[in-house]
Order: C-alpha cells, then sequence, then structure tokens
C-alpha cells in the first residue's frame, strides 16, 4: 500500500514530533500516527505493553483524526491510504466508527478516481513506473480490505471482478518479492471468497431457476477451485519454510496453520445453508461439520500462540463457524462430544477479548449455556433428545442471543428456517 523505504525515510528527518505542523503534509501526519496506533494494538495483543502503555494507541488515533477533515477532503490517493489505515485501525476498535462503513468509502474513493482500471495510452504515460505500480497496489489493498470486511459479514461488495483490469503487484525490487507474494496470495484467497459469495449467497441466485445437477455442479467447481489454491499456496509455503527466505522470519500469513484454517473457513462458506442450496443434503452437512471443527481447531492453534488478531473479523468468522456447528449439531452431522471441546475453546476466544468487548463476552455466555446443554446430553445414556426442543436450546430462538446477533448486526437469515 504505501512505499514504506519512503515513508520510513521521511520519518527519520522528523526533529520534533510537537512541531510538525506547517513542515510535513497532513496526510503525512495521520499516516504517521494511525500506523503507531496500529502498531500498538499489535503489541498489546502480544501482551508486550503495560497497563500504563495500553492507551497509547487511542491516543496515537485521536492525533491522528485531528487531520482527517483535510485529509478526505483532498479525495485522493493519499486519501485512500489513510482511510485503509483508519480501517485497519477500526477493526481492533470495539467501539467507534465502523469498518463496514470504511470499506465503502473507500472503494468509492477508488472507483470514482479509476484505480480499479489498469493505465493504458496517454494516462500512463503521465505516471513513471513505480508510480503506476504503487497506484496498482493501493487499490489492490483497497480491494482486500473491502472483500475481507464484506464476506466476513456476509454482504455483497462494491465492486465486481469483471469491472477490475489492473494487473498484480509486481516487485520493484528483490527484496519486495516475499512480501508481494503474500500479498498476491491474499488477494487470490479473496477473489476467491467473492466468487463463492457470487454464485452461492447472493439474492440474484434465487431467482435463477438451476437443476439440482447444476447447482451440485456449481458447489463441486468452487470446491475445486478452492482446492487448487490451496494446494498451490500449501506448496509455496513449504518451499518458503524449507528455505528459511535466507534465514529472515516468515509473514504471519506464510503459516501453514493459518493457511489451513483460511481453507477450513472457505468450505465452510460454500457449504453451508445459502440461497443456492438452502437445505443441504447430509452429505454436505457431514463436510459441513468435519470443515467446522478444523477451523476452530486451527484458530485455537493460532490462539494460543498468540497469533490471533482480536477484531471484528476474527469475531465475525468464528460466530460464523459457531452458528454453523450448531446447525450441523441439530442435523447429527457432528458428534456432540467432541463439538463440546471445540465450543468450550471458542468460549475462551471469546473471553479474552478484552474488558471493552462487550459483544464477544455475551457472545461467550451464551455458548458457555449452549456447552452445559451437549454435556447434559452426551451423559444422557441412551436418550435421543428433541430435536426441536434442542434446537431452540442452542440457537435460543428468537431470545437472548438472537437478539444479541441482531444488535450487532451479524446476518444469521439463513438459519431463520430452523428455528
Amino acid at each position: 500500500m504505501m512505499d514504506k523505504v519512503a515513508f520510513l525515510n521521511k520519518v527519520s528527518t522528523i526533529r520534533d514530533f510537537t512541531m510538525m505542523d506547517g513542515e510535513f503534509e497532513d496526510h503525512f501526519i495521520f499516516q504517521l500516527y494511525m500506523a503507531m496506533a496500529i502498531g500498538c494494538t499489535t503489541l498489546q495483543r502480544a501482551e508486550m505493553l503495560t497497563d500504563e502503555e495500553g492507551g497509547l494507541s487511542e491516543h496515537f488515533a485521536f492525533l491522528a483524526m485531528k487531520r482527517f477533515r483535510p485529509v478526505i477532503r483532498r479525495q485522493n490517493i493519499e486519501t485512500i491510504k489513510c482511510l485503509l489505515l483508519l480501517g485497519i485501525f477500526a477493526l481492533f476498535e470495539p467501539k467507534g466508527v465502523s469498518s463496514w462503513t470504511i470499506s465503502g468509502l473507500i472503494m468509492r474513493i477508488s472507483i470514482g478516481l479509476g484505480f480499479n482500471r489498469a493505465l493504458a495510452g496517454e494516462r500512463l504515460k503521465k505516471f513513471t513506473p513505480v508510480e503506476a505500480e504503487l497506484r496498482y497496489r493501493v487499490f489492490w489493498s483497497a480491494y482486500c480490505f473491502e472483500r475481507l470486511v464484506c464476506t466476513s459479514l456476509g454482504r455483497m461488495s462494491s465492486i465486481d471482478d469483471d469491472e477490475i483490469t489492473v494487473p498484480l503487484p509486481q516487485p520493484l525490487n528483490d527484496e519486495e518479492k516475499e512480501d508481494l507474494e503474500v500479498a498476491n496470495m491474499m488477494i487470490s484467497l479473496r477473489r476467491m471468497s467473492g466468487r463463492i459469495y457470487k454464485k452461492v449467497h447472493l439474492v440474484s441466485v434465487g431467482r435463477k431457476n438451476y437443476t439440482i445437477e447444476q447447482k451440485n455442479e456449481i458447489i463441486e467447481s468452487l470446491r475445486q477451485e478452492i482446492d487448487e489454491i490451496y494446494q498451490r499456496e500449501s506448496a509455496s509455503i513449504n518451499e518458503k519454510n524449507a528455505n528459511k527466505w535466507g534465514g529472515g522470519s516468515l509473514s504471519f500469513h506464510c503459516s501453514d496453520i493459518w493457511l489451513a484454517m483460511r481453507y477450513a473457513q472457505l468450505q465452510i462458506m460454500l457449504y453451508r445453508p445459502s440461497v443456492l442450496i438452502p437445505k443441504p443434503p447430509m452429505k454436505s452437512l457431514t463436510k459441513l461439520g468435519e470443515f467446522c471443527l478444523q477451523a476452530l481447531k486451527h484458530t485455537y492453534t493460532l490462539y494460543k500462540k498468540k497469533l490471533l488478531p482480536l477484531n471484528w473479523i476474527t469475531l465475525f468468522r468464528t460466530l460464523t463457524i459457531c452458528n454453523t456447528m450448531l446447525y450441523c449439531l441439530c442435523h447429527w452431522s457432528i458428534d456432540i462430544a467432541e463439538s463440546e471441546i471445540e465450543i468450550q475453546q471458542c468460549v475462551e476466544i471469546l473471553r479474552h477479548f478484552g474488558e471493552k468487548w462487550v459483544f464477544p463476552k455475551k457472545c461467550a455466555e451464551v455458548f458457555q449455556n449452549i456447552s452445559s446443554t451437549i454435556l447434559d446430553i452426551s451423559l444422557s445414556t441412551g436418550q435421543i433428545p428433541n430435536m426441536e426442543k434442542l434446537t431452540r436450546e442452542l440457537f435460543g430462538a428468537s431470545d437472548e442471543y438472537q437478539d444479541i446477533l441482531d444488535e450487532n448486526n451479524v446476518d444469521v437469515s439463513w438459519i431463520d428456517k430452523l428455528i
């Protein structure tokens, strides 16, 4: 998104942080303070800040937002960079500006400036090769952020992939090779999630008179695409781990556990009840149940390693997995005893979000009650529970859990028919 070398060189020229007015542009000051705010949230997650230092992220964000008005007024590439940093920071804030709102604004400005179109002809001549490449990178950063937020919330994107002609990011030097390979992997995964949403979950899918065979072909085709991406990226990660990239540290997104988690999450998105297939057959539900358990297992592993970002995206993805797992439980496609362990792990993650995060705490209480219900069922020898009663107990029908989800705009409309 940003020219790191140029940015850091500029930072090195700062003589006094209290005297930056007039010496540096508003967008640079905004980006500097917001980057510091995001850095503090990362250190907090890794428990590397003291209690006294815990408020630094909010302080730096406040200093950045003092420059917001002149930044948003300009409506240029620097505006997009600033909004991207604000959006990333907002992911870690339980209250305040919505990442969903910011992502929409980012993409609208990007489209308005024509960033989704490749430079050609006379327009291309106005830019140096470096400027053109940085412009493309800013668009893909905007695309990845917007697609991340949209698919996590179960909402449609602001732009269709068919409207994008921008080439993928290319390294300007050898030092950028690793970073850009990770970036291109992220773009590939975001595109995949967008295709699943478009072909399986979009409202307009319900207006098409697909036969059962055609629906199965769509699911199978998407499944093959997911498998191909996973196999390709897994091989790449294994190669990097073997070579150690000259002894350097690998990106969090170059972790085989992280990739396995994302693979399972994409499969859940594909197989869970959808507009295309509102009531999946038992064969699909069995696969779905397996992917739910896998996803929670990998999520918990990252959490224990202190590599799981405790933000809105993780929260919504975790809730989607848990809701899907409950759906599978009500259809007997998941082992009850095994699911009790996974739900307890989910409760542990939700409780660790922090004091300011009221929403995950409420969800943790609900899932703790669900865990107790499941334990009671698993201990009842030979008794088959009333499934209608179990369903209402697990989902809370329209009571506490539904109210919590509604308050926080979590879309679980796909389970409405179940309860």
